[in-house]
């Protein structure tokens, strides 16, 4: 899985870096909660940087970790927030161009590969079909997942 924070950089030039931090580590919390509610050796939580991060599990524990990621971090995004910008779901916030625009409160999108049905050659091919999920799913509203659907002919490679 690829995870992405969705409006993390409105949230952190809103809110400066000491709040972003809270942030990054609310989102690690969601995750590391999440894998410890199902308990697998399978499991592995990366930050990659920034506002990605990256979860390796089990096939088929994968989507169902996914949206308890998301049901975890959905929850907690609303503390971060001060009272005006929660109650009415976005944040104002300025453009490179200075532009001045209304910005959805943070949300995550995460990406899944399976390599049970999609065998990969590397962990640099795992990393970018992953990270074409997270690219899919950032492109639905709020917080979501899409998993690679290919499937390889050959699942003996």
């Amino acid at each position: 899985m690829h995870a992405d924070v969705d409006a993390f950089k409105v949230y952190n030039d809103h809110y400066g870096f000491a709040r972003g931090d809270l942030a990054i580590r609310a989102t690690a919390e969601a995750i590391i909660d999440a894998l410890e509610a199902t308990p697998s050796p399978e499991h592995f939580a990366g930050h990659i940087g920034g506002d990605d991060y990256l979860v390796l599990t089990a096939p088929e524990l994968a989507e169902p970790l996914a949206q308890d990621i998301i049901e975890r971090f959905d929850r907690a995004v609303p503390a971060l927030y001060d009272q005006i910008e929660r109650e009415r779901g976005w944040v104002e916030a300025t453009d490179r161009r200075y532009r001045r625009h209304c910005a959805p409160l943070m949300s995550i999108s995460i990406g899944i590969v399976r390599t049970d049905t999609h065998p990969l050659d590397s962990p640099v091919a795992i990393a970018a079909a992953a990270g074409e999920m997270k690219a899919v799913a950032k492109l639905m509203t709020g917080s979501a997942l899409a998993v690679d659907g290919r499937r390889s002919t050959d699942l003996s490679l």
